[in-house]
């Protein structure tokens, strides 16, 4: 186990023991869920705006499709989905400008396109998200 030294924007620093390295070198995190949230255009935005489905195909496919590989993976993965008007600035801020965007433990992991299902479960196995596959 190697611990690493971690420090959140407005709270102390702090160490933490939860975070492992495997044979090559990836982060994997023992003990803790993973997290992953979508952030799509269409549905319910801001409490009196509903984006109908067929102006992004592609977001509801992405929801689909990270649901259907969090029930894969027995638990051990928490699926979240934040509409994208009303949590536009946690998505920017993770570097998501095109919707859908894939978050995988608060770092981008694709945007504007439905994730690759096998990069996906390639990703929660091993502990790292694959990065951002998107156009841009």
């Amino acid at each position: 186990m190697i611990g690493r030294y971690s420090q959140s924007a407005g709270r102390t620093a702090k160490w933490r023991e939860d975070v492992h390295l495997d044979e090559g070198g990836r982060q994997e995190l023992s003990g803790r869920k993973r997290k992953v949230s979508v952030y799509p255009i269409t549905g319910r935005q801001l409490g009196f705006l509903s984006v109908p489905h067929r102006f992004c195909e592609e977001c509801e496919q992405t929801i689909r499709l990270v649901r259907r590989v969090a029930a894969d993976m027995e638990g051990s993965v928490e699926v979240e989905v934040r509409p994208w008007l009303r949590y536009v600035f946690d998505a920017l801020r993770r570097g998501g400008w095109h919707a859908p965007v894939v978050v995988v433990d608060g770092r981008l992991f694709s945007q504007g396109v439905v994730p690759d299902e096998t990069a996906l479960r390639t990703a929660l196995e091993q502990g790292a998200p694959a990065g951002d596959e998107g156009d841009c």
